[in-house]
């Protein structure tokens, strides 16, 4: 793959194997300057003549793309679903512009065809906008300076005005091209920006400690109904003096509540330490489900309260899985519990009849109806999965493909915030943290789910990059655990092994009464919900090398 640049009176047009791909404009009163490097990675420089408190890199490509990419923003303009979310590349002809701390890549965008692409990002705060010529169909991609969001910015229950900040004046501006084949370019994108900013760290806890702590609240979490029904709360709520376990729809055996997950990480933690306690919360839960948490027609209830609630396929996938795993371990300790997997099977039976019903798979972000990152994990699982029994390369492809993708939701940055916001006292670090969706604009540490098929990943295919990756969903989600004194006000002092489910790493968040203006924004969620406590023992259960997890050499 041949790239080359000329520099003309007006600016410098590229080539891709002798094709024109990309025209960028010099204004008056600057020069522009090019580096590539061993691998085909273009440094763009802009030099001012006077010092500046704004500017603006445009770079318009010579082809018509097909399909674009603002990182877990906007995917082909986010043509899918019907949620509250940015639609399109633009309202009514302005292009959509969105701050670097929105998007998993600063000021990323994409733009492909068959044929050729092009990627544009940055590092540090800016902004980014893509739009296509109305006359031509060509995309033009934009770096800006300072800080910009508009013509209204996203929050998660309404839109709100501008923003536009302001910055010091200089007389330097720096960004990253990528040039490539098709959508090729995605990837050398990701992972430049990865190689960039990645760095080798220790998680704030180690994983021995955070077992603990996770245990703990696993085990906070268990309650027992006057029906006799055992189960794990879905998690604590702040009621205005005290955390208290939400009182409706409290119960789910997947998805939020993880009630069959955190069920086999207490066989493993009686396994690992010989806490009968742990043992006999496991076995009441998994028992309760089977034998009370029954429809109708006998199918597994995905939520138990209300009773015969609604049934999905995205509870039901996790409960059958998780129900397997359950099956073995009680197994190894001398239990025989045939019931567990007579549901697993049924489970799963439902799942794979829904989609072969549909012929699809819906949004996996259960409330939302959107483009995700959930709905692909699955996707890198069971091609994993698929390999290791048929062994074909093809599988092991599909596999790096929804790991690609994945990554697309993934922070390649460490956000600065103001001190005096709820992250900034935090130190909250977002590198490594993932997205949610393109209509729910927070971090969460949804990612763990998939941190041992990264290890796998790196493992068959021998690029490190799915390891460092891995560890680095780890160590973001080793933040803000609570030791069991850790407060956040507006509320009180944290259960301890307790976290947020969101982070609200951009202008995005809820009306709350006690945030500025109604809105609250470089916060968190005040929801401590079950299922990060569930992943993290699922990780650590599934990972047998706690070293690579501490960041430490692994013992051979």
């Amino acid at each position: 793959m041949g790239i080359e640049w000329k520099q003309t009176e007006a600016g410098a047009i590229f080539f891709l194997d002798g094709v024109q791909t990309l025209e960028i404009c010099t204004p008056p009163g600057a020069q522009d300057f090019f580096e590539r490097d061993e691998k085909g990675l273009i440094r763009w420089e802009r030099r001012t003549e006077k010092k500046t408190d704004r500017m603006a890199l445009e770079a318009k490509t010579l082809f018509l793309p097909q399909h674009t990419m603002i990182p877990a923003v906007s995917y082909d303009g986010n043509p899918w679903g019907r949620d509250h979310e940015y639609k399109g590349l633009e309202e009514e002809g302005a292009a959509w512009t969105f701050a670097s701390h929105r998007c998993a890549v600063p000021g990323a965008t994409c733009s492909w065809n068959e044929t050729a692409g092009i990627a544009l990002f940055s590092q540090g705060l800016c902004s980014c906008s893509l739009q296509k010529e109305k006359e031509t169909g060509r995309c033009i991609h934009r770096l800006i300076w300072p800080e910009t969001e508009g013509p209204r910015v996203l929050y998660g229950d309404s839109w709100q005005a501008a923003f536009q900040g302001s910055m010091e004046e200089t007389d330097r501006f720096h960004a990253w091209l990528c040039i490539g084949k098709g959508e090729e370019v995605k990837k050398q994108m990701l992972h430049a920006a990865w190689k960039l900013s990645f760095r080798e760290e220790r998680p704030q806890r180690s994983a021995a400690e955070i077992w603990k702590l996770s245990v703990s609240f696993a085990r906070l979490l268990y309650t027992e109904e006057d029906d006799g029904f055992c189960a794990f709360s879905i998690g604590f709520l702040w009621n205005g003096r005290e955390w208290i376990k939400r009182p409706e729809n409290k119960y789910e055996i997947g998805w939020c509540g993880q009630n069959a997950s955190l069920a086999v990480s207490l066989m493993k933690d009686y396994e690992r330490t010989g806490d009968e306690d742990s043992l006999e919360m496991a076995v009441r839960v998994l028992d309760s489900w089977v034998t009370k948490g029954r429809s109708a027609q006998g199918l597994l209830l995905t939520r138990y309260d209300p009773e015969d609630s609604l049934i999905d396929a995205c509870n039901l996938g996790t409960a059958g899985q998780q129900f397997f795993e359950a099956y073995d371990t009680a197994k190894k300790l001398g239990l025989e519990k045939r019931a567990w997997l007579d549901a697993a099977e049924k489970g799963f039976a439902y799942y794979y009849g829904e989609f072969a019903a549909n012929g699809y798979g819906t949004s996996g972000a259960l409330d939302t109806c959107c483009i995700d990152k959930e709905s692909v994990i699955p996707l890198l699982k069971g091609a994993l999965l698929l390999f290791d029994a048929a062994g074909k390369k093809s599988y092991l492809d599909q596999a790096e493909e929804a790991a690609w993708y994945l990554s697309s939701w993934q922070w390649h940055q460490t956000v600065e915030y103001p001190e005096d916001s709820i992250l900034g006292k935090m130190k909250y670090d977002t590198f490594g943290g993932t997205a949610v969706s393109t209509a729910h604009q927070h971090l969460d540490p949804f990612a763990l789910c998939y941190v041992p098929q990264l290890f796998r990943l790196a493992e068959l295919t021998g690029r490190k990059e799915w390891r460092e990756r891995a560890e680095a969903i780890w160590r973001n989600a080793a933040q803000g655990i609570s030791d069991g004194t850790l407060q956040i006000p507006p509320t009180g002092v944290r259960p301890a092994g307790s976290c947020d489910e969101g982070i609200l790493h951009t202008r995005w968040g809820y009306n709350l009464p006690n945030a500025k203006d109604g809105v609250t924004i470089f916060g968190v969620s005040q929801w401590l919900v079950a299922w990060p406590c569930a992943f993290r023992l699922e990780v650590l259960r599934k990972c047998a090398q706690w070293e690579s997890l501490d960041g430490l050499p692994i013992q051979e």
